[in-house]
């Protein structure tokens, strides 16, 4: 805090400045001046938060260089008027000007040091907190949350402030614990947050301040003061961490940091969010800011082999396989302090493959999927869980149910098709197991699927075609035996037709 003496008595003076000094902490910037007109100039140069001055002076007495610096300056400072006069002219002179404290001299020095106590107060609330932040400074927990939101600024002032009112020393340890969720209902929630509260009430001794972040799936715990650090760490990976397992297995996480004095704290909280995505790498556990900054990231390697039987399930239309598959991809990861970044980009990679997979496939899927927004919350997830969701939601194989439509006879050819085409089934054979005309059968097939009989069962064979060569290691003459076709050289024709392209080039194309 910056005062200024304005006496013309060099005793009296410096016997205020050395009060000061003594009877409150050294955290002041005192400047002298012997009249008005020094005061002035001392004034105007130092901006000060609180002015003691004589009302009698030669050259500008107190109240004519308070008068100036008021309505000419505009200057605001807190002021304590002091005179051997008792005259209330002075002090109505001086309540105009918005000074409210009035001392007569001498000067009994217990009711000085309170004024002075007391001003600092309105100074720190005056200076740092405008009308609608004074809330902020009622607690320790709105201090800590108007600082990690940035809504109140660390300074010197609110330091003293808080190690004044709080006992709360610059060089105290603070302990972060910030956990995620990921996507939650609101009740498991509320039980997280309950259950991190009742595990610390049996820590009476220690101080603790939790902030709930529902929006950000997320939960902040400060702890400060008497807390070892090595304590806390083992507390909140076994104790915290399991209590939140038993409501939420195996799908939150959490990161810390330690630090000391609370003017780290908003860095501290960035760095937290900053890193909070090393959950795609390290899963389910706690993870210490700290040690992971010292180690070295590794670059996750690409598992060619998971995307190829990953495509083979789906051509092989195996969902539970598929489902294996895209989980066994991302415990490829775990635990292997891979770089979050590495990872996501694997994992865009493997969508990617899938996606053209399906494309050829199951267009009518493909079709619904948004790319850009499956990118984008890869690239925005913060657990491992968060990228199984994302990959298994749209990575999916079609259902019968899109058959619905399809007439039972219709469906029952379609169904021999599948059982038989490997032995190149003819219409008049399946005609005469269900003892219908081929001239019918081929008519129902038009109106239903808007193709006849022969062109479904080569496109169907195609299909097959396509599925074994993208999804199996078989030669091309096994792919044309086990659709139906003896003859290599014929189905390559065939295949080139139906796709434009030879069966050898179109597994390249997609493998």
């Amino acid at each position: 805090m910056k005062i200024v003496i304005v006496e013309d008595e060099i005793r009296i003076r410096e016997g205020i400045a050395g009060l000061i000094k003594k009877n409150l902490p050294d955290n002041y910037e005192i400047r002298e001046a012997s009249n008005g007109e020094e005061g002035l100039t001392i004034i105007r140069d130092i901006k000060p938060d609180l002015v003691i001055t004589d009302v009698r002076m030669g050259l500008m007495d107190g109240l004519e260089m308070l008068t100036t610096l008021v309505t000419q300056d505009h200057l605001v400072f807190k002021t304590i008027i002091l005179s051997a006069y008792s005259e209330f002219d002075y002090a109505k002179q001086a309540i105009s000007l918005g000074v409210k404290e009035y001392i007569i001299k001498p000067i009994d020095v217990n009711e000085f040091i309170n004024i002075i106590k007391r001003l600092e107060d309105e100074i720190i609330h005056d200076k740092l907190v405008y009308p609608e932040l004074l809330s902020m400074l009622n607690s320790i927990e709105s201090i800590f949350h108007g600082l990690l939101l940035k809504k109140l600024i660390f300074g010197k002032e609110i330091g003293d402030y808080i190690e004044k009112k709080y006992f709360i020393k610059p060089d105290c340890l603070f302990f972060m614990h910030y956990l995620y969720f990921g996507k939650i209902e609101i009740r498991k929630y509320n039980l997280i947050l309950q259950a991190i509260k009742t595990a610390y009430k049996s820590q009476t001794k220690q101080r603790t301040a939790f902030f709930p972040f529902p929006d950000e799936n997320a939960i902040l715990c400060i702890y400060y003061d008497n807390w070892e650090k090595e304590y806390l760490e083992a507390f909140c990976e076994n104790t915290i961490m399991e209590k939140i397992n038993l409501i939420l297995p195996d799908s939150a996480f959490s990161i810390t940091d330690w630090f000391i004095g609370i003017e780290s704290m908003y860095d501290s909280f960035e760095n937290l969010k900053n890193y909070l995505q090393w959950g795609v790498s390290l899963g389910n556990t706690l993870i210490s800011l700290k040690s992971l900054q010292s180690l070295k990231k590794l670059i996750a390697p690409y598992p060619m082999q998971i995307e190829k039987d990953s495509i083979s399930c789906l051509c092989a239309k195996d969902k539970k396989g598929l489902h294996e598959q895209v989980k066994l991809f991302l415990r490829n990861f775990s635990g292997n302090y891979y770089s979050p970044d590495s990872i996501k980009k694997c994992c865009i990679r493997y969508f990617l493959a899938v996606l053209q997979i399906m494309r050829e496939f199951y267009f009518a899927i493909y079709e619904t999927i948004n790319e850009q927004e499956v990118l984008d919350e890869i690239k925005a997830a913060k657990s491992v869980k968060e990228l199984e969701n994302t990959l298994t939601s749209v990575i999916i194989l079609p259902s019968e149910q899109n058959e619905i439509q399809i007439g039972v006879l219709v469906k029952k050819v379609m169904r021999m098709v599948e059982e038989h085409y490997k032995n190149g089934i003819t219409l008049k054979e399946i005609a005469n197991q269900l003892g219908l005309s081929p001239d019918y059968i081929s008519v129902q097939f038009t109106h239903e699927l808007g193709m006849n009989f022969s062109t479904y069962i080569k496109k169907y064979r195609i299909g097959k075609a396509k599925e074994l060569l993208v999804g199996t290691n078989l030669k091309i003459f096994d792919v044309a035996h086990r659709i139906g076709i003896n003859d290599p050289k014929y189905f390559s024709r065939v295949f080139k037709e139906a796709e434009g392209i030879h069966p050898a080039d179109y597994r390249k194309k997609y493998r």
